[in-house]
């Protein structure tokens, strides 16, 4: 995903026509659709939906939205700081994240690090969470941003956030007749909307359904998907049940799409990872964990002092 990208889209949202959106952008219409496509490509769901009069987002492309106009607000603030430096090269940093909601833990962090860093520019690589740590193994990214740690001599990890993990469900009367506590007799005959091999959001359903005594063999798997969106959009069509990390959930939890299960377990609370390679951090990623540091260090202050 790059964020030419995701201006793309935001622009034939605003304009509601790629014609138009060409024009903004000063590109060929074709430019412009390759454009969503390759977005609709990385993340894996279906953005836009062409109708006989006009275009419609899909509920994905609904809940995408308003993150895309997040990561254009931060690029806008890094560039008009930027300009106040001349003519210097900007920097750029790659970070590779396993869900887009992991990124939002880090406002805070990012608006410091455009302070001390005016020039440098954020490339987000999306993965999975085995395709994070594989990314930063062989130095394809400056960082990633992952809730899985691992032991390994070449990485280290720094953690930043907690994350709840909660089941979501249709919004139907069968399901809401439960009052937000899941039968866990429910588990072997409700079908299931998981993620694919290497997610993090995966181990953990697996991991969960283990502590209550059910193998994957027990459950009924109706989908495999790539992303969170995917399993939220399957969810809310009545494909079947699914976990997902709550923060990526709120925007269809709000609006009532699909109901939240906030299950109590230790397995699905997991801890937010800024990971890195010992042998790989240039002085601008160097930069970019001390800012991490520093704001992990005055929330915990924050915490201690309410």
């Amino acid at each position: 995903m790059q964020l030419n990208q995701v201006e793309a889209f935001v622009n034939v949202v605003k304009y509601n026509s790629f014609s138009k959106a060409a024009q903004s952008m000063f590109l060929s219409q074709p430019t412009v659709s390759s454009y969503v496509k390759a977005l609709e490509e990385s993340l894996g769901v279906q953005l836009l939906r062409r109708t006989t009069k006009d275009l419609e987002m899909t509920e994905a492309g609904k809940a995408f939205y308003k993150r895309a106009l997040q990561m254009l607000a931060v690029r806008d603030v890094s560039t008009e700081e930027a300009k106040k430096f001349g003519q210097a090269e900007p920097e750029e940093l790659r970070i590779v994240v396993s869900s887009l909601s992991n990124w939002f833990h880090m406002p805070d962090v990012f608006i410091q690090a455009m302070r001390n860093q005016p020039l440098l520019r954020f490339e987000l690589i999306r993965e999975n969470s085995q395709g994070v740590i594989n990314s930063i193994l062989k130095e394809d990214g400056d960082m990633g941003l992952v809730a899985q740690y691992i032991n390994h001599p070449d990485l280290s990890f720094i953690p930043i956030a907690r994350e709840r993990y909660i089941l979501i469900t249709p919004n139907t009367n069968f399901y809401a007749s439960m009052n937000g506590s899941f039968p866990v007799n429910l588990f072997r005959s409700e079908p299931f909307v998981i993620r694919e091999k290497g997610s993090n959001t995966l181990a953990i359903t697996e991991q969960y359904l283990c502590s209550i005594g059910l193998e994957r063999s027990d459950i009924r798997i109706a989908m495999e998907t790539m992303n969170p969106e995917s399993v939220q959009f399957m969810v809310k069509n009545e494909i079947g049940i699914g976990f997902i990390n709550e923060s990526a959930a709120q925007d269809y939890i709000r609006d009532r799409y699909v109901l939240p299960f906030r299950i109590d377990s230790p397995i699905l609370i997991r801890q937010i990872y800024v990971v890195y390679n010992n042998n790989n951090v240039s002085e601008k990623a160097r930069t970019f964990v001390n800012v991490i540091r520093e704001c992990r260090q005055k929330n915990l202050e924050r915490s201690i002092n309410r």
